[in-house]
Order: structure tokens, then sequence, then C-alpha cells
């Protein structure tokens, strides 16, 4: 008895071993898929060279990859080198960043995930690198494209999920929901800025709705580089600039819905307290960025299409 409590203590039993542990993405790569789902988003992009930085971080990070960290060191060498010449040889740097990345990838030991799955994800990324080579420079939008394959890449093989990536107003709250806090801080104008865009769609030929949305997206580049104790109050302003434009929007539709909506979305935004660092009231900005969302949305041509009364001939 005290032999088997001995080998029990010791995991030496087969039904005492350990479980494995189910595996979970690092948040360096989380961060990587952020950042490079934030590349080219108007107004506060990241640089690719700090993405490309991240990305090797990331690399290394990875479990059970030999020489991982001679892999992330390859790609810190060509994130270095993209500082050093700006535009020049930019695709060839990110080309071989990436695949860099993906050879980490395919040499998991044990990678998480269906193997399906896993195999689907790589060779989109493969794709997305190929298409690259042969693209001339700048090819920002392409770049890009393959920053986002490689982060799913990395993600799916530690076990994490891919947030969409895209500049629509959706997609872009869906990141600031999920992103560190760092990461919600550059998103934030991003929301702001999609939000001007989405809101002039609703103008209809009202000065007033252009106007305002055209405020609200220089707010949102003035955000994009204010300082951290001004985040909270410029945020805050430029909710309340979508606001008044949502006021307007719902003046010339006279809809009680998005009255009732427009009223919810003034009192969100007079929660989100000015002196308080904006990392430290994610929840009341995000309620606010999403009530006003719905207030546009519902103020949109599909919504309008659903509320207009049935015609008999």
């Amino acid at each position: 008895m005290a032999l088997a409590l001995g080998w029990l203590a010791a995991g030496c039993l087969p039904f005492a071993r350990d479980k494995p542990r189910r595996q979970h993405p690092s948040a360096t790569t989380q961060r990587l898929a952020d950042e490079a789902n934030a590349l080219g988003v108007p107004p506060s992009p990241p640089a690719l060279s700090e993405v490309t930085h991240t990305m090797a971080r990331a690399v290394e990070s990875l479990p059970k990859v030999p020489d991982a960290h001679a892999a992330g060191q390859k790609i810190e060498d060509e994130a270095r080198a993209m500082e050093r010449e700006g535009d020049a040889g930019l695709v060839e740097h990110a080309r071989r960043s990436a695949a860099v990345a993906l050879g980490a990838v395919e040499q998991m030991k044990n990678p998480a995930g269906d193997k399906n799955e896993r195999e689907r994800v790589l060779g989109e990324a493969h794709s997305a690198v190929d298409r690259l080579s042969a693209t001339p420079p700048p090819a920002t939008q392409q770049i890009a494209d393959v920053y986002r394959a490689v982060s799913a890449a990395l993600l799916t093989a530690t076990g994490g999920h891919a947030v969409a990536a895209g500049r629509d107003l959706q997609s872009l709250l869906a990141r600031f929901a999920t992103a560190d806090a760092e990461e919600a801080v550059r998103s934030a104008p991003q929301v702001l800025y999609a939000m001007s865009a989405a809101l002039e769609s609703l103008s209809g030929g009202s000065g007033k709705v252009t106007r305002l949305a055209g405020e609200l997206r220089r707010r949102a580049e003035r955000l994009a580089g204010a300082d951290t104790l001004e985040q909270s109050t410029q945020l805050k302003d430029a909710l309340g600039v979508a606001v008044d434009a949502l006021d307007a929007v719902e003046r010339t539709r006279r809809d009680v819905d998005l009255q009732s909506l427009r009223k919810e979305a003034r009192a969100a935004v007079a929660r989100i307290i000015s002196e308080r660092p904006l990392e430290l009231q994610r929840g009341a900005v995000q309620d606010a960025f999403r009530i006003v969302a719905d207030g546009i949305a519902l103020a949109g041509p599909a919504a309008a299409q659903l509320k207009r009364p049935l015609t008999t001939r």
C-alpha cells in the first residue's frame, strides 16, 4: 500500500499522469493578430516594422519548435532592415519574415487544433506569400494580407481563433473588444473613423450630417496622436459628435426607435469619465461604441427597407 502511494505521488501509475494541457496562444501571438488586422486601417495603422518585431517575438514564443529563438532572430533582423531602409526592399523583407514564421509553425511538435484546419490556414498563408512575391512595391495591401494570414496560422497552431479582419465598423468593434489594453487604445480612433464613414453614407443630402461626419473624422485623427491623459476626453467628445450626427439623421427620419436608441447612446457616452485613463474604462467605452453602432445600423438602408410598409396593388 505504501509503495502504491509512493508511485501515485510520483506520478508513475498510468491513471496518475497529468492529462495533456490544452494549448493557448501567447499574448504576443494574439497581439500579432491584432496588429496585423490594424495594418492600413486609418487613422492609426501600426508601422510594418513594428508588426514585424511583434512577429519575431510571437515566433520565439511558439512551443515545441526547434530553434524558435533563431527563427525569431531572423525575423527581428528583417524588421531592423525595414527601419533602416524605409520602403526600399520592403516587400522582400516582409516576404522573408513571413516565410520564416510559417516554417516555424510547420516545425511545431503536436500543434493544437484540427490537422485539416491547420493545413488549410497554412496553405492560405503560403498562397498569400506567393502572391506577394509577384507584386511590385509598395504592395501595401498585399503585405497586410500576408501578415494577417501568418498571424492566423500562428493562432490556429496554438489553439487560438482569428478575429475576422476588415475595416468595417463591426469588425473594428470586435477587435476593440478582444484586443489588449495598448492595442485597444490604437483601435479606438479606427472605430471612430469607421463611424464617420458610416454616418456620412446616411446623410441623404443632409449638410448637417455630412458636416458632423467630417468633424468626427478629424477628431478620430486627433485622438490617434493624443497623449494618454487626453485620450478619454477626446474620445468622449468625439462620441458626442457621433451622437449629434445620429440626432440629425433621426430628425430627418422621424423614427421613434432611432430616437430612443440615440437617447440611450447619449447616456452611454456620458458614463465615460474624462479624467479616467481609457484602458481603465474599456467597458464603458465599449458600451458607448456598441450603442452608437446600433443606432447607425438602425438608420441604415437595410433597416429602413425592413420597416417600409407593405403596399398592395
